[in-house]
């Protein structure tokens, strides 16, 4: 009997046969895939979730700016209803329609027509009451307590419950504040302050718009504060400060209060015809926020915004997350 010889290397020889590698291979793959789309949609997911909470908290923090300086516009002092004089002379940096017989420029706006961001403007004083340390005599500088806080060239309100005087601050002396005709009309005030009996604040006028961030392509909510230290004839789009950014479209609605109860009866856009400022009792803000990054969306998608589509058309590329942010406000110190 012969018997085959065999190496004893070779009957310690394991391995795998092309079949069975091509399936490991296979299963390999496909494990790989589902890891790859497990990953890719918990990643489209998390930047989905980042960019709708980015957009939550930005719409309230837009419309919570807005509420404040809504509830201020119109604050003179103790009483919104005192009888005010602007001193500001006309043209000056700081001259702005902080007054009017019928207290009819406390708020202003303008309207786009629907489609393009309204803008709106809120005028009175703002920050805390600083006390007199005497009596401010009209043709003599206002004495204070203190003017932290206060440079030139401040607007100030040196108030009572009757009356006000409205006054560019040209110069800050000790804790005294200079009123000269450099920027105002006179070097006197309307009126006479007792100490005890009025108070001075500092006086803004702050514009609301829409307009591009700092990277040029991105749409912010600008706030144009005056005074400020800007130039002659600056504008809220170029120059106001950037508030909160992702905001596409403003539109404010004014309610009038036309049966004289405190109560608005109806909502218009300004400039309506027979529309009444100083019967101005709330407003409507209607914010419209998108996403600062684009492909938080599979497909471009239109929101509806002030009664119509948006945007329209819609671009192509256009998959950018959208919602809309409204409130009402009243103002405490307006009719």
């Amino acid at each position: 009997m012969t018997l085959a010889f065999r190496p004893a290397h070779h009957a310690r020889q394991r391995g795998l046969t092309l079949i069975e590698l091509m399936v490991a291979m296979a299963i390999g793959l496909v494990v790989m895939a589902t890891m790859l789309k497990v990953y890719v949609d918990s990643s489209r997911l998390y930047r989905f979730s980042v960019g709708l909470s980015r957009i939550q908290e930005n719409g309230r923090f837009g419309l919570e700016f807005m509420r404040q300086d809504a509830r201020l516009a119109g604050f003179w002092g103790c009483y919104h209803d005192i009888t005010l004089s602007n001193g500001i002379k006309d043209g000056t940096a700081n001259d702005r329609d902080y007054t009017s017989s019928d207290k009819g420029n406390d708020i202003g706006g303008t309207d786009g027509g629907g489609t393009l961001p309204d803008t709106i403007i809120f005028r009175g004083a703002t920050g805390a009451a600083i006390d007199l340390s005497a009596d401010a005599a009209a043709d003599q500088p206002v004495p204070v307590t203190s003017t932290v806080g206060i440079a030139t060239p401040a607007t100030a309100l040196i108030s009572n419950c009757e009356v006000g005087d409205i006054f560019q601050v040209t110069a800050i002396a000790g804790n005294t504040l200079t009123h000269t005709t450099a920027n105002n009309n006179s070097d006197s005030l309307t009126n006479a302050h007792t100490q005890g009996e009025s108070s001075v604040y500092l006086v803004n006028e702050h514009e609301y718009c829409i307009g591009l961030g700092a990277d040029g392509d991105t749409p912010v909510l600008r706030r144009l504060t005056f005074p400020n230290n800007l130039v002659t004839g600056a504008t809220c789009v170029a120059d106001g400060d950037e508030m909160i950014e992702g905001v596409e479209n403003m539109q404010i609605l004014y309610g009038e209060d036309t049966s004289a109860d405190d109560v608005a009866n109806r909502y218009v856009a300004a400039g309506t015809a027979g529309l009444a400022m100083e019967n101005v009792v709330s407003v409507r803000i209607s914010l419209l926020l998108r996403s600062v990054n684009n492909n938080l969306l599979t497909d471009p998608t239109q929101v509806t915004y002030n009664g119509a589509n948006f945007p329209n058309p819609l671009p192509a590329n256009d998959r950018y997350l959208r919602k809309v942010f409204n409130a009402t406000v009243s103002l405490r110190n307006g009719g």
